[in-house]
């Protein structure tokens, strides 16, 4: 029997109510045997949150779990789980709500970092935009909504991001084209004259036209966006980055291609897209089902494609981090990008250390870092906005 070394909490929330089904029994079983730690810290929940009904309820809320998680930690502590342990467990609750999340904010007792006033801050919505007379617009501090225009085209920027209403190319030449750069540490949400929506990561860079009027819809990414595309038969959507072309007709997918990542990788959420046009493989095309994921190893040129489950790639784009066997090398390029830090390694063997579990993408860095500690192996200095790993 294959072991399951995490378990979705809506699952574990199930566990304890007694009300899984027969195949969520099945799964749930592989986790509990896949540690005896597992077993036993499903066994004191239940026995603690059977001993008080307002504890269960408040656990269970969706509104306001924190009090109840704290006192069950104390009592898993005392009854022979560290906090180390709790954490462990906790982190391996893969949902992007609820308990999961909360493990990763709440203050842990003899926590080195929660009080070294680091000043390490989460990402922000920030761009700079450049229009296709080459004027450049800075969005770092948007209080209020601006106007602009662009070959007819309105552009309508505040907090919420980027929206283009209207306006028509000149029918010869090339399309006018406008520019969306996120910097280290921003991210922004931009709404595409045909209605799709785009949200865009740290570090990316999408080229688009100011509205569509050729046969296709093209944009050029470089760095991760997540799409939900508007259908339109009669003009399919192509995304462009470096190696290779989308193509999708009403998808949302998730589309993670930066430069300095050694691979290329799409996740699928729902629809169907064609990839092709990657160089070294000539005249192959990938056809994708919802909730596959493409990769393409930028070196090796090696393409797999695998089940998954999007919401663990996506997850970005709704306020947190989800990490399934990652590597701390990995989690900490992700994180670099976010909270806009320098990571070094000293201790060369922790890069390939792996964890599972959800972090908030607004979260304090102290707080989150404190957390890693607990769960890992590493060891972590911060000096400024630079991280040192031990």
């Amino acid at each position: 029997m294959r072991k399951e070394k995490s378990i979705a909490w809506s699952l574990f929330k199930k566990a304890v109510n007694n009300e899984l089904s027969g195949d969520e029994s099945v799964r749930f079983e592989k986790w509990l045997d896949a540690s005896y730690k597992n077993r036993a810290y499903f066994q004191k929940a239940r026995r603690f949150y059977s001993e008080s009904e307002k504890e269960a309820y408040d656990f269970f809320s969706e509104y306001d779990p924190a009090p109840a998680y704290t006192r069950f930690a104390e009592y898993a502590q005392k009854t022979g789980n560290s906090w180390k342990t709790v954490a462990r467990i906790a982190a391996s609750l893969l949902i992007i709500a609820s308990v999961s999340v909360l493990v990763f904010v709440q203050p842990f007792r003899n926590d080195p970092m929660a009080n070294q006033g680091i000043l390490i801050e989460p990402g922000k919505p920030k761009a700079t935009l450049t229009l296709s007379n080459g004027t450049k617009i800075v969005m770092d501090k948007i209080d209020s909504t601006k106007v602009l225009s662009d070959l007819k085209s309105l552009i309508e920027i505040d907090s919420s991001g980027i929206k283009y209403t209207g306006g028509k190319d000149e029918p010869a030449g090339p399309p006018k084209m406008n520019v969306l750069e996120i910097p280290h540490g921003g991210e922004f949400r931009l709404t595409l004259s045909d209605g799709s929506r785009v949200w865009l990561n740290s570090e990316t860079r999408l080229e688009y036209p100011v509205a569509f009027n050729s046969a296709t819809r093209e944009v050029f990414l470089t760095g991760e966006g997540y799409f939900e595309v508007s259908e339109n038969p009669d003009k399919p959507f192509i995304v462009h980055s470096g190696n290779f072309s989308v193509k999708v007709l009403g998808t949302s997918f998730n589309f993670s291609s930066y430069a300095d990542d050694p691979q290329h990788v799409l996740t699928l959420a729902a629809g169907s897209v064609e990839i092709s046009d990657i160089p070294g493989i000539t005249g192959k095309h990938f056809r994708m089902e919802p909730g596959q994921q493409f990769t393409l190893d930028r070196e090796s040129l090696r393409t797999e494609v695998i089940k998954v489950d999007p919401e663990i790639f996506t997850a970005w784009t709704k306020g947190s981090f989800v990490f399934d066997d990652e590597s701390l090398d990995q989690i900490f390029i992700k994180l670099g990008r976010w909270y806009d830090i320098t990571v070094f390694f000293v201790n060369e063997e922790a890069r390939n250390e792996k964890l599972t579990g959800t972090l908030p993408r607004f979260g304090d860095f102290g707080t989150i870092m404190s957390l890693m500690e607990q769960v890992s192996n590493a060891r972590y200095e911060i000096e400024g906005n630079r991280v040192v790993v031990k």
